[in-house]
């Protein structure tokens, strides 16, 4: 979501040029490159610090919104919905503004699993943009109805669409290509579900061009990629590729992340489902463990991570090690419990 040394300090010289220049430049700019390379802190240092001078509500609106779409990317999903929700309180906004905040707030919804208000919310989002003639957008808001069809596992209302938006969004010349990517990886996941892999490898492999091409190996965008690989691999049983995945997102997540972050989790929990089934048990039980350990550090584990404790639990039983299961379930079934 490897490192090398010199990548590195490559990274840290390109921010440090953009730090001494920042009173001349255009925050949104700014913290796109930053993104670009990325630099998350960097890139929401540099929008907190526009906020400050900005009195321009149209200007306001984009930083805001940016700013929302970076923490929503960091699974900081309460901070930015404050923002969306701060973008459509302020007068005299364009209709892309309230477009993009509430396509913020709908698909936070769908992360949630609060159904009926986020597909209210992309309809909306769907018709905001039908009714200002914009095929782009209409294309974002058709992928979100579907990711979130596809979130409820009704393949067959989440399929249509999904084709509808990359079918759209490729249509259109004006498109760029990180939105591309976008509903290419929306429609490979699909395929996953249906167990078509050799459908989603394709279309991953696709995205996997695009992103290195626009981001550089490099970067969490990238390493989601190579996410998905890692498990569509591992699905047709070949192990060393999975595993070499799967390890270049452990490396490229906590080599932009912190040691505790959700994304770290996420990488840790990739390779843990890889040794699962390689049926290498103790090593998913490592990783496993490490995912957990942070998702219980967080305090409020999002809500997947039931589900994630209950694959520990398997492992762990797989290992003859049941008691201990059944105390790693009981304990995140209280976390969901409690929230």
């Amino acid at each position: 979501m490897g490192l090398g040394g010199v990548k590195a300090l490559k990274a840290l010289f390109f921010v440090g040029g953009f730090v001494l220049n920042l009173s001349a430049a255009d925050p949104l700019q700014v913290s796109q490159d930053l993104h670009i390379h990325g630099d998350y802190r960097g890139a929401e240092s540099v929008l907190r610090e526009g906020l400050k001078s900005e009195s321009d509500n149209q200007r306001r609106a984009a930083i805001l919104n940016s700013l929302g779409d970076l923490l929503r990317e960091q699974d900081r999903s309460a901070e930015a919905c404050l923002l969306f929700h701060e973008v459509l309180d302020l007068p005299g906004i364009s209709w892309r503004s309230r477009f993009a905040a509430l396509m913020g707030i709908a698909d936070l919804d769908r992360q949630d699993r609060l159904w009926v208000r986020s597909a209210s919310e992309w309809n909306e989002v769907i018709a905001l943009a039908v009714s200002n003639g914009d095929v782009v957008c209409e294309s974002y808001g058709i992928r979100g109805l579907g990711e979130m069809w596809l979130d409820q596992g009704d393949y067959a209302r989440a399929e249509p669409l999904l084709k509808r938006a990359l079918a759209l969004i490729e249509a259109n010349q004006s498109a760029t290509v990180d939105r591309i990517s976008v509903a290419l990886d929306s429609l490979a996941t699909l395929y996953r579900a249906e167990d078509k892999t050799s459908m989603a490898e394709e279309l991953w492999q696709r995205e996997l061009k695009m992103v290195r091409g626009l981001f550089g190996d490099y970067h969490p965008q990238t390493g989601l990629v190579l996410a998905h690989l890692a498990e569509v691999s591992a699905k047709d049983g070949d192990f060393s590729r999975a595993r070499d995945y799967s390890r270049q997102v452990i490396s490229i997540m906590t080599g932009h992340f912190a040691a505790d972050s959700m994304p770290v989790a996420a990488a840790f929990i990739n390779s843990a489902m890889v040794e699962e089934r390689a049926r290498a048990f103790e090593a998913s039980a490592s990783f496993y463990a490490k995912a957990l350990d942070i998702l219980r550090a967080s305090g409020h584990p999002p809500a997947a991570s039931g589900d994630i404790a209950k694959m520990y639990a398997d492992v762990l039983s797989q290992l003859h090690r049941k008691r201990e299961a059944k105390q790693v379930v009981a304990e995140f079934s209280a976390f969901r419990a409690a929230k």
